[in-house]
């Protein structure tokens, strides 16, 4: 049995997150070992006491933590790690400095392009520990893969592209009405539901002026916002919702263990993000059998076929509210969200994620032996 480091910088829910999870809990486990790190408690720390994971609590604040470096290391001797899969910027800089110290395998996983913005410190020389110390760096789109190679210069040769995957069997159509009962929406308001952490990236700025023009020509229409956030962004859009008057329209819910519950709950799927890596919320309402408008922001554009099991449109007011409108006039929602769960069955699946990865890992193996 090999032994797997699991690394993640992050404790917050998002896409990176659920991948993390997924690995650890579906990888063959009579073949893998899952030894898990995270930096702190969390939504993360929560989630694993839930599934009954043990875990290493390892601090990884600042921009150079030689003492996380000296903690990931020592841990790989003693738990006689294999291999270790990391995930984001922070985690796969540290992982492959690890990697390189320890003479042990190292993926890296890139999950959006907000960590190396232009303003990321020492970009350069945190790309080139990547490149040298990882076997091999993942990114979970296409577009995704471009954007990486163009900021850091990594070797194309080395990356590789692994769309996320969804649970099939637990986002699967099962609607229902519960939802409009419990937020006061009337039966026949047309209820269009977003799930995502809130961060600029995910352009909610944008659904609530696509809200606004739609509450303003009448439309009975409601917007379920399915997500946590702190700081400046979240004030920003709790004033932003104010000052447009959308309290009844708009419902921000907050971070939701069941997203599947959303998702059957309502009449449609928006995603509304600026830029976006991949994005396992729109695969999970397509699985779902629900309708989904999504911006062209990167992974997207890899998901949806255009007018077929979904829709692409530009990421601005007049593209939103349009395309909401053509989906709320047409009589072929069910077409459409059958088609959608059947490419997800095809392309997206857990199984065919988790596929890809286990190839990549005995490749490492047998290439190490």
């Amino acid at each position: 049995m090999k032994n797997i480091l699991h690394i993640i910088d992050s404790v917050e829910p998002g896409g990176a997150e659920n991948v993390f999870v997924d690995l650890i809990l579906n990888l063959n486990q009579e073949e893998y070992h899952a030894v898990v790190t995270i930096p702190g408690r969390g939504w993360l720390s929560s989630r694993l006491d839930e599934l009954s994971i043990d875990y290493h609590v390892i601090p990884a604040s600042g921009s150079i933590n030689f003492q996380y470096l000296y903690s990931l290391i020592k841990l790989i001797m003693h738990e006689k790690i294999d291999l270790v899969q990391s995930h984001l910027f922070g985690a796969n800089v540290y992982s492959s400095l690890a990697g390189l110290l320890t003479n042990t395998p190292v993926i890296s996983v890139f999950h959006g392009a907000v960590d190396i913005a232009e303003g990321e410190k020492l970009l350069w020389l945190k790309s080139r520990i990547i490149e040298l110390g990882s076997n091999k760096v993942v990114t979970v789109s296409n577009s995704l893969s471009d954007e990486v190679i163009s900021r850091t210069g990594i070797n194309r040769k080395k990356i590789c592209t692994i769309h996320n995957g969804v649970d099939t069997f637990r986002f699967s159509p099962q609607p229902h009405n519960q939802l409009k009962d419990e937020y006061n929406i009337p039966d026949k308001g047309f209820l269009v539901a977003s799930i995502g952490y809130l961060r600029p990236p995910k352009g909610y700025e944008l659904l609530l002026e696509t809200a606004y023009k739609l509450v303003q020509e009448g439309k009975d229409i409601y917007f379920l916002i399915a997500g946590d956030g702190d700081g400046e962004y979240k004030d920003f859009l709790y004033e932003e919702r104010e000052r447009l008057r959308l309290d009844k329209n708009v419902l921000f819910v907050g971070a939701v263990d069941k997203p599947e519950y959303i998702l059957n709950g309502s009449d449609l799927f928006l995603l509304p993000s600026i830029s976006e890596g991949f994005s396992i919320s729109t695969i999970e309402a397509m699985s779902c059998c629900l309708p989904v408008v999504v911006t062209r922001s990167g992974g997207p554009e890899e998901i949806v076929s255009d007018d077929i099991d979904g829709y692409l449109v530009e990421a601005d007011v007049a593209g939103l509210s349009n395309k909401i409108l053509t989906v709320m006039a047409h009589n072929d929602r069910k077409l459409i969200g059958n088609r959608a769960r059947k490419a997800v069955q095809e392309k997206f699946s857990l199984l065919v994620c988790m596929k890809k990865y286990q190839d990549i890992y005995e490749e490492i193996f047998q290439r190490k032996h």
